[in-house]
């Protein structure tokens, strides 16, 4: 499918599948992130 395809979602309505992509890999790093900060605080080490 292209990057312009529309979609409806129940949710938010319609919209593009770039939008969707682009939502779903910024939730992915925020997760990531989240994950490295209760890393840290396990084990001390920062950054790696």
């Amino acid at each position: 499918m292209p990057l312009d395809a529309i979609f409806v979602s129940p949710r938010w309505g319609p919209m593009c599948l770039r939008w969707a992509f682009v939502h779903m890999h910024g939730e992915y790093a925020r997760h990531n992130g989240h994950a490295d900060i209760l890393r840290e605080r396990v084990d001390g080490t920062v950054g790696t």
